[in-house]
Order: C-alpha cells, then sequence, then structure tokens
C-alpha cells in the first residue's frame, strides 16, 4: 500500500475504506505526467481519467481533450491504453458500480471480438456493453449483461468514434 500511495499519489484513506478522493490532493498534477504515459500503457502503467463511463448511455467522451487524473500500475495489463470507472449496474454481475476498466487500443468495426465487454463511443455518448452483430452489415447490437436490463441497442457502424476492448476490472469493494 505504501508504494502505491508513494508512486502514484493514491490517497491511503480511500484505499483502505473507500471514502474520499481516489488521489491526494498533492499528487502530482496531470500537467506533468510525462507524455508518452498519456498515449498508453506501457511499462510505466495506465493513464487513469475520473470520467464518468457509465453501464448506461452517457455524453460522449474525447480523449484529446482530457488529461489523465493519475497512472495505475497494474501488472499483465501493459497494452492497455485508459482506465475509467464505470457507474451503473447494468453489466452486473462482471462489471459493478464503481469498479474501474482497464481497455486496449480502439479496434475497428472488422476487428470485433463479437460477445466481448467493449467501451463504446459514438458522438452522443459513452457506454460499456457487450458488441454482437447486426442483423446487417451496417450495424452492431449493443447489450447488457444483468437480465435486469433486457433489451438490445442497435448502432449504427457509421456513428460509431471509438471502440476500446475491455481488457479487465478492477473491484472497488463496499461501492
Amino acid at each position: 500500500m505504501k508504494s502505491l500511495v508513494k508512486k502514484i499519489g493514491i490517497n491511503a484513506n480511500w484505499l483502505l475504506t473507500g471514502e474520499g478522493e481516489m488521489f491526494q490532493s498533492d499528487a502530482p498534477s496531470a500537467q506533468r505526467i510525462p507524455a508518452e504515459l498519456v498515449s498508453g500503457g506501457g511499462e510505466a502503467g495506465i493513464p487513469f481519467y475520473d470520467i464518468d463511463v457509465m453501464a448506461h448511455i452517457a455524453e460522449s467522451l474525447d480523449l484529446k481533450d482530457e488529461k489523465p487524473a493519475g497512472i495505475l500500475s497494474i501488472p499483465g495489463f501493459e497494452d492497455c491504453v485508459a482506465c475509467f470507472p464505470v457507474y451503473g449496474s447494468s453489466m452486473e454481475p462482471k462489471i459493478s458500480s464503481g469498479d474501474v476498466i482497464a481497455v486496449s487500443k480502439a479496434v475497428d468495426c472488422e476487428r470485433i471480438l463479437w460477445g466481448e465487454i467493449y467501451l463504446v463511443i459514438t458522438d452522443a455518448w459513452r457506454v460499456v456493453k457487450t458488441v454482437h452483430p447486426g442483423k446487417t452489415e451496417e450495424y452492431i447490437i449493443l447489450r447488457s449483461i444483468n437480465p435486469d436490463y433486457a433489451g438490445d441497442t442497435n448502432v449504427d457502424k457509421k456513428d460509431l468514434r471509438a471502440l476500446y476492448l475491455v481488457r479487465g476490472v478492477v473491484s472497488r469493494l463496499g461501492m
């Protein structure tokens, strides 16, 4: 725990209890994070963006305009480009509200792994869902895991701004 507090500025109280801010107020600002980290993961860590990513429809996301709140070091996820907190319960039990997702580089529609969980971004919203083939080549289907959120959402591929494969989930117990 001491190395997390020292290396990346995690607030020890938040780490132990889940209360307060995730990062220390005196942690290095995002402006001082080396440019190579902002562009993606790697050995030094994965940029953490304290931007709500919803397990239901939410506003769009443009990482070019955002600065990371910190860096997370998660062994085995060096190929991930960003981490985000997720809110909402439509992806339970795999992703609970308050969990942090780690995503890989954006993929194009020709490289979708059908049935996997993606962070899907359009001009209108950003959402975490499983992705399935549409009834025609022009569409994909977004689906929740939680049966309380039944129903498919059809998305025209031309409306997609980005698709990020969710590679892992870090659970925040007690949220």
